[in-house]
């Protein structure tokens, strides 16, 4: 049986206590969304104006007075939820852009100097969003009862009262090298966890429904880096620096070194920790398969997801290359057929991949315009 994806608009109300939700129809359109490893998913969905109902397009002409999220189901599973962010008409196809229940905590910021003591970290990333939702109108329903404790705790200064730093930022910061963030689309619960994800290496080969054999790779400064150097100034105006070695990379491809700026931060240990994980990301070349990697047929979207480490294994044409990674990023597309589509990203930064690619592409085209003079 054919699987069924559908999409829910839902009106979104502000309260002075908890928001509310109600759903206000369908949306009959193509989909694509994606999940990135520690940030806030992305929706895209596009659609023929003239099936959008009339309360449906009453919200759209202004979502600061009616904001709106969008759920999407599988078979009545739900796959991603969040907040409509913008959208455009062109030619009577509007499309519309969604970021995932985590984004909300972009909006959200440290109003007051917090001094965290040797508290847990998830403890600490917890009351930053409760401190936000606690307030008139602050709550976006980000539910954070479940957040449970590390077992390991900071001593963190910041400056809220004088620098008002985002929150989803300070927790991304905070969690560097150590801990995993991301919201549940179903019960919208935080959620905090040492790794997201399972080795799957063992049983989830992606090497077969291969669309497209083009792939990705880059060694450019700052995409690997055997060396990498951590500076940063802490709540007192204290510059702070560390530098971590990968003995194994720089025996293979050398000494190659990466600056990375973290603040603000509260002691060396701190710092030291943010630049481990700093350094664990840069290990080794950036790969990125093509789009289309996989077809799927049937299940294949619920064997694996971001966080899972997975067997790449496949010949784009320079001969098999075969590698365990950890999945950063995952792009589902369905088109109007109900067939879906999957791309992954490995285990690089994202900002990063996309810089680099945006310079590859780059490289690519000033080649071509040298070869055709």
């Amino acid at each position: 049986m054919a699987d069924v994806w559908t999409v829910t608009a839902v009106a979104r109300v502000p309260t002075t206590g908890s928001p509310i939700f109600s759903e206000l129809g369908a949306l009959y359109c193509a989909i694509s969304f994606d999940e990135g490893l520690n940030e806030a998913g992305t929706a895209t969905l596009s659609m023929n104006v003239r099936t959008i109902t009339d309360n449906i397009k009453e919200r759209l002409r202004d979502l600061s007075a009616a904001p709106m999220e969008v759920w999407i189901y599988k078979n009545s599973v739900m796959q991603f939820a969040g907040p409509v962010t913008g959208g455009s008409v062109q030619g009577q196809v509007l499309s519309l852009t969604a970021r995932g229940i985590l984004f909300y905590a972009d909006y959200m910021h440290v109003e007051t100097d917090k001094t965290f003591a040797a508290v847990d970290e998830w403890t600490a990333a917890t009351e930053l969003v409760s401190d936000w939702q606690s307030q008139n109108y602050g709550d976006y329903g980000i539910d954070t009862s479940g957040v449970g404790t590390s077992g390991t705790n900071l001593t963190l200064d910041i400056p809220g009262a004088t620098e008002f730093p985002k929150v989803l930022k300070t927790i991304q910061d905070m969690s560097v090298g150590r801990f995993d963030i991301s919201v549940d689309p179903t019960t919208r619960a935080l959620t905090l966890e040492a790794s997201k994800g399972s080795d799957l290496s063992a049983s989830v080969f992606l090497d077969i429904g291969v669309e497209s054999a083009d792939i990705n790779f880059a060694v450019t400064p700052g995409i690997v880096a055997s060396e990498v150097y951590g500076v940063g100034t802490n709540a007192a105006g204290t510059p702070l620096t560390t530098t971590k070695t990968n003995a194994a990379l720089e025996a293979t491809f050398g000494k190659a070194g990466h600056t990375e700026s973290f603040d603000p931060v509260t002691n060396a240990t701190h710092l030291s920790d943010l630049t481990d994980g700093d350094l664990a990301t840069r290990e080794g070349q950036l790969f990125v398969p093509g789009a289309g990697l996989i077809g799927v047929p049937g299940a294949t979207l619920d064997d694996f997801g971001v966080g899972d480490t997975v067997t790449y294994s496949f010949d784009a044409g320079l001969g098999l290359q075969t590698f365990a990674a950890r999945i950063a990023r995952r792009n589902v597309t369905i088109d109007e057929a109900g067939v879906e589509r999957i791309a992954v990203q490995f285990g690089t930064p994202v900002k990063d991949q996309v810089e680099i690619m945006a310079e590859l592409r780059n490289d690519v085209k000033k080649l071509k315009v040298q070869a055709t003079r």
